[in-house]
């Protein structure tokens, strides 16, 4: 899988990013990949500036906002929150739409989301020290995904009832990271490849979508290992699947992200 290194690029395109002061709130946007036109949403704060680089927010969704309108991935989870407390969400957010019948971690959904981002980064002034990835449930997934296919380019992850192991009928594309591996392996390399990215897991004690086996297991490989003061744990008590409004409307969780910061290579 070809996975573009967006932050390799990110310093040049940020010396020619646009001047933006067009409209603020959630904007719709569209890219072409493989001479086909994806719609997507872009959240703009009320606070940004052209002169003052924003941190961004990538945000991958769950299986239920797949399709074409580009507008059902801003409905639910992180877009709900900012809409409710939008002071708490100084960021610029992208938010990318897989289609149906995909799933992140396909070639086509990532190529999605990477060119999603590379055209922010182009029209907006980003400050690459803090590019934070969350999503939900098959958005989770494609958090763990992402992450481990790119780790330098992420200041914090926050993935939310997501799994590793696949399931619900998908089969991921080969040579997917670090889907290739199997049973116990999954969790082990997975853990090897984003053990010094700062990462927050949150699930669902009761959810009977995802196993929260998923998410106790890779973050028993993660503490294991020497950076286990970069990882934390929150098993949401007696909840089922839908934890993202929890976690989302959780002032010390979004604060500890945008408090990560990348250490310069």
């Amino acid at each position: 899988m070809m996975v573009p290194m967006i932050l390799a690029m990110a310093t040049l395109l940020s010396q020619h990013c646009h001047a933006y002061e067009g409209d603020r709130g959630f904007l719709f946007r569209s890219i072409t990949v493989d001479n086909n036109e994806y719609t997507y949403q872009v959240y703009v704060p009320n606070i940004y500036a052209a002169t003052a680089p924003s941190p961004l927010i990538l945000f991958l969704h769950g299986a239920g906002e797949r399709g074409d309108s580009g507008l059902l991935p801003t409905e639910t989870g992180l877009g709900s929150a900012i809409r409710k407390k939008p002071s708490r969400f100084p960021s610029i957010v992208v938010f990318p739409q897989c289609p149906l019948d995909n799933w992140w971690g396909s070639s086509l959904c990532n190529k999605i989301a990477n060119n999603a981002m590379k055209d922010t980064l182009e029209e907006f002034l980003i400050d690459t020290q803090r590019m934070y990835l969350t999503g939900v449930s098959m958005g989770g997934y494609g958090v763990w995904n992402m992450a481990a296919s790119n780790v330098r380019q992420w200041a914090a992850i926050v993935p939310i009832a997501g799994r590793l192991v696949p399931g619900g009928g998908h089969k991921p594309s080969p040579g997917t990271i670090p889907f290739e591996y199997k049973g116990d392996a999954i969790f082990k390399e997975t853990a090897k490849m984003v053990q010094n990215v700062p990462i927050w897991i949150i699930h669902g004690e009761l959810d009977n979508v995802v196993p929260v086996s998923e998410s106790r297991n890779i973050f028993q490989h993660l503490e294991s290992d020497k950076n286990v003061n970069l990882v934390r744990y929150s098993e949401m008590a007696e909840m089922g699947h839908n934890v993202w409004d929890t976690a989302y409307n959780n002032v010390e969780i979004i604060d500890w992200m945008f408090s990560q910061r990348l250490t310069p290579q």
